[in-house]
């Protein structure tokens, strides 16, 4: 627990300037992380990072994640799904000249992997440019829903949510973090609406994010389990690695921009 706290500190200590900061020094931790979580999923794969699928699925990645600036940088004809596509042709390429090293499974696994980190952390540098109380919004829910959703598990929990994916979780432990999750965007409301939402559309907006959150989570569980590992990494001793502690927000962030889109 000392470990894992330490840990937290540190990384909060070195985030956060960077999130108020904002802009390109932002940017440039979410790329870092981008690449860090990336390559704990291409290590899962057995896929080196410097190799030629490794380095593809990276800058496939990089696409996605930073589409503005990555197209500054290519004719003005071309769009982000020619270039995510020109990444999926030479992935191909590898699959028939080194078939040894990649197969059709793996190649699906690798654009997935690009598609899932590079969205997710394009909509943490979004939610950033939205303002720091949509960052708060966000990151806060999610923080609510995690640690009360242990809590309530750890008291209440008698029912399994997803006994073959992560037998830890409960119904009980789920419908608690929902709940704080509710409470949570409620007070954050009340004392500034900047997100201009009525009362219900807050309240459909927590628990929508709350789900996805968890849904998140077992995403995660489930991805480690098929590889048979117990965390994703070992960069953030006592916590595991990068995607063990961002798996939420990869698929909170943004759905967050589209249901706020819709709300």
């Amino acid at each position: 627990m000392k470990t894992r706290t330490i840990t937290a500190i540190i990384a909060l200590v070195i985030f956060i300037p960077f999130l108020l900061i904002g802009g390109g020094y932002f940017e440039a931790l979410v790329v870092l992380l981008g690449i860090v979580s990336l390559s704990e999923l291409l290590k899962m794969m057995n896929v080196p990072l410097f190799s030629f699928e490794g380095l593809v699925t990276q800058l496939m990645m990089l696409v996605v994640l930073l589409p503005d600036r990555v197209l500054s940088f290519v004719p003005h004809s071309l769009t982000v799904m020619d270039l995510f596509y020109a990444g999926i042709i030479f992935l191909f390429i590898a699959m028939v000249y080194f078939p040894e090293q990649m197969d059709f499974k793996r190649l699906c696994a690798l654009a997935v992997s690009a598609v899932y980190v590079g969205i997710g952390y394009h909509y943490m540098i979004m939610t950033r440019r939205l303002g720091l109380f949509a960052v708060i919004f966000a990151f806060g829910i999610i923080w609510f829903n995690d640690s009360f959703a242990y809590l309530a598990g750890v008291h209440f929990g008698r029912h399994k949510l997803a006994p073959k994916i992560s037998p830890n979780k409960t119904i009980e432990g789920s419908i608690g973090g929902i709940l704080a999750g509710i409470i949570y965007s409620l007070c954050l409301n009340f004392f500034d609406g900047s997100l201009n939402l009525p009362l219900l559309s807050v309240v459909i907006l927590a628990i929508a994010l709350c789900l996805l959150g968890q849904f998140g989570d077992l995403i995660e569980s489930a991805i480690k389990r098929y590889f048979k590992v117990k965390d994703s990494g070992k960069i953030l001793p006592g916590h595991g690695g990068l995607l063990d502690r961002f798996d939420s927000l990869l698929i909170v962030l943004p759905m967050f921009h589209y249901l706020v889109a819709f709300l």
